[in-house]
């Protein structure tokens, strides 16, 4: 199954060596609830516990910073790495404090914590209250009970995995460290193989029956199509890209700057500019499209909103290094 790219790496340092004050405690206070939510992760600065969560309302407008310390009176802890829903329940996955927060997505209020992780960066559902999540260092991905926390099963992979994505009976995990894509068979919890990507893995998706991998190489971004045990070259960018994101209008880039949208097949539909000043990362889905700007790594973040034609909506002040982004869906 192993398949290869011959190409030089291209690092995409997503956290850096950035490091800020530590920011003030919030009062808290009842945060407002919301139909239409869009939930913004933001990093904060590594080894300083200044992570937040910043909640976006677009049918208003609003944006309410640090509801997570609002409706706790403490904040998520060291580098929100990702995020998750399942049902009711957001997942906090935050990488330096080793540890998931689980909040509700209706008050963002604490619901339980799932510890004694090895820098997590990932999670999954799986079935039976299981949920599947990637390490930095831990050299597996590990499977823990969603309610207690306690680790269940640990399938053996590379250093760094990231990303995780079902597709039938496999779990898909990307292989950072050595740019490959991990096949666990998700009925016996083994690792079946992996396929060689030849760059950097930077982002993927699950779409029409296949896992789709956004790859950086030195001569620019490879999107590849991956069904069972065979792969397709779908499209070529030759340009630098910061992120990039998949929905059903297809895939978007976040360049240095502007906005490109293409087909699934690779085929450039259009673009607009953008003024963000440090492009970090960019969510996309069937309504919106959310880029973030992380300025200089030490001041507060900003999101810039557009529709699905690319035309800039609006703008907002986030916390320090908005990365993860999420759109609560009510339950």
């Amino acid at each position: 199954m192993v398949l290869s790219f011959t190409t030089a790496q291209v690092g995409c340092q997503k956290e850096g060596e950035w490091f800020g004050p530590i920011q003030p405690p919030v009062p808290p206070e009842q945060p407002a609830s919301f139909a239409n939510t869009y939930l913004i992760g933001c990093e904060g600065n590594f080894q300083y516990g200044n992570a937040s969560l910043t909640a976006f309302y677009p049918d208003s407008g609003r944006v309410d910073n640090q509801v997570f310390e609002r409706a706790n009176g403490y904040g998520p802890g060291d580098v929100l790495q990702s995020m998750l829903q399942i049902d009711s329940l957001v997942y906090l996955v935050m990488n330096n404090s080793g540890l998931i927060r689980v909040i509700s997505a209706k008050d963002y209020r604490e619901v339980r914590v799932l510890d004694g992780l090895n820098s997590p960066r990932y999670a999954v559902a799986l079935n039976g209250n299981r949920l599947a999540v990637s390490s930095f260092g831990g050299g597996a991905v590990h499977v823990i009970d969603r309610r207690t926390g306690a680790l269940e099963h640990s399938v053996k992979t590379v250093d760094w995995t990231e990303q995780l994505y079902l597709l039938s009976d496999r779990l898909y995990a990307v292989g950072k460290s050595d740019s490959t894509l991990i096949v666990i068979d998700t009925a016996t919890l083994t690792n079946t193989g992996a396929f060689h990507l030849g760059g950097d893995p930077i982002q993927a998706a699950v779409w029409d029956g296949a896992i789709y991998v956004g790859v950086l190489r030195a001569s620019g971004l490879r999107i590849v199509r991956f069904t069972d045990d065979s792969y397709t070259l779908t499209m070529e960018y030759a340009t630098g890209v910061n992120d990039l994101s998949f929905s059903d209008q297809g895939i978007t880039l976040l360049t240095a700057d502007s906005l490109l949208l293409f087909d699934w097949d690779g085929t450039y539909i259009h673009g607009s500019a953008h003024d963000l000043q440090t492009p970090y990362s960019l969510y996309t889905d069937d309504a919106l499209v959310i880029a973030t700007d992380v300025l200089d790594y030490l001041s507060k973040g900003r999101i810039e909103v557009y529709d699905q034609n690319l035309k800039r909506i609006e703008a907002h002040e986030t916390g320090l290094i908005p990365q993860a982004i999420l759109h609560i869906q009510q339950p």
